[in-house]
């Protein structure tokens, strides 16, 4: 089986993934995994498998959409908790903004 390899980086190890055809209920699909043979039989790679979703995007149960796996291994969480973190904001000072009940007494 010859795996053609993406762009798009191992969540893992941060190799290239590589596109691996198959066959489901006799439609042709394909996946991506880890393009390196030997970090897929570690148990750290079970879960790097990718599939082609009905939104149109690589899509892994463990790892999500792959634009987001697929940033550097420091970015996804730190990415993630930077979003939350500016989408607050504006919620919390609206709350700074409403006098406080101490204040008015």
């Amino acid at each position: 089986m010859t795996a053609e390899v993406t762009s798009f980086a191992c969540p893992v190890c941060g190799k290239p993934l590589a596109r691996f055809p198959y066959a489901k209920d006799g439609v042709d699909k394909v996946m991506l995994k880890c393009g390196d043979a030997q970090a897929r039989q570690r148990k750290d790679h079970a879960d790097v498998v990718f599939f082609w979703s009905s939104q149109e995007r690589w899509w892994s149960k463990k790892f999500g959409d792959l634009d987001e796996a697929a940033k550097p291994n420091l970015g996804k969480d730190a990415t993630r908790k930077e979003k939350k973190t500016s989408q607050r904001k504006p919620k919390q000072s609206s709350k700074v903004a409403k006098p406080s009940p101490k204040e008015l007494s």
